[in-house]
C-alpha cells in the first residue's frame, strides 16, 4: 500500500484546562498561566503563555518564522479588542486566518524560488522540483473566558472555560503535516485563540 493511502498515526489534541503531566506529551498543546506569563501579558498585546508544536513531516518553512506569523496575525486584528464579542468573531477569524494563510504562502514561494536559483542547473536537467508544492489550510478557533474582576489584582485567578478539541490527519506522513499554536488571552482580552496550519504536499 503506497505512503499516501495508508493513514498516518498522528493526533493532537487541545485540553487547555487539565496539568500536562496528567496526559502523554505527544499531540498535546498546553497553555497554562504562570505568574510570569501573566506579567507579561500587561506588557504585550498577546500572551507570552503560547505554546505549540508540529506533528507529521516538518513544516515547509522554519517553524520560529511560522510562529511569527500567527502571533503576528492575531496581535494584529485584536489589538484594539477589549472583550469577547461574539458577533465579531466571525470576523476576527477570517482576518487572522486570511492574514496566515497569505504570509505563510508568500515564505513558501519564497524558499522554493531560493533553492530553485541554487540548484537550477540540475533542476533544468532533471526537470525535478527542488521543493514540492504545498497545499494549505488553516484553522482558527476563538474561545471565551473569564476575565479577572475588577479590584481582584493581577495575580487574580482567571476563570476558564472547558474545552477539548482534537485533529488527525490521513496522510504521507513523509511530507505533509500540522502545526498548532493556542494564545492565551483571558486576563487581558477574556478569550484564547487557538490555531493550526496544515500542509500536504501536490504529488
Amino acid at each position: 500500500m503506497a505512503d499516501r493511502d495508508r493513514p498516518a498515526p498522528m493526533k493532537a489534541e487541545l485540553a487547555p484546562d487539565s496539568p500536562s503531566h496528567d496526559r502523554p506529551h505527544q499531540g498535546k498543546i498546553e497553555g497554562e498561566s504562570t505568574a510570569a506569563a501573566a506579567a507579561a501579558a500587561a506588557a504585550t498585546a498577546v500572551d507570552s503563555t503560547a505554546k505549540g508544536g508540529h506533528y507529521g513531516a516538518v513544516p515547509p518553512i522554519d517553524v520560529a518564522t511560522l510562529d511569527g506569523i500567527v502571533q503576528s496575525a492575531i496581535r494584529h486584528t485584536l489589538q484594539h479588542v477589549v472583550g469577547y464579542n461574539h458577533s465579531h468573531c466571525y470576523g476576527w477569524n477570517a482576518d487572522i486566518i486570511q492574514t496566515i494563510l497569505t504570509r505563510v504562502a508568500g515564505e513558501m514561494k519564497t524558499a522554493r524560488d531560493a533553492a530553485a536559483a541554487a540548484s537550477s542547473s540540475a533542476t533544468a536537467t532533471s526537470g525535478v522540483r527542488v521543493l514540492p508544492a504545498y497545499k494549505l489550510a488553516v484553522n482558527a478557533t476563538i474561545v471565551q473566558q473569564a476575565m479577572a474582576g475588577a479590584g481582584e489584582g493581577e495575580g487574580a485567578p482567571v476563570a476558564q472555560r472547558g474545552m477539548h478539541s482534537a485533529t488527525a490527519g490521513y496522510w504521507n506522513p513523509d511530507t505533509d503535516g500540522m502545526w498548532n499554536c493556542k494564545v492565551d488571552l483571558a486576563r487581558d482580552k477574556g478569550l484564547a485563540v487557538i490555531v493550526s496550519v496544515i500542509w500536504m504536499a501536490v504529488p
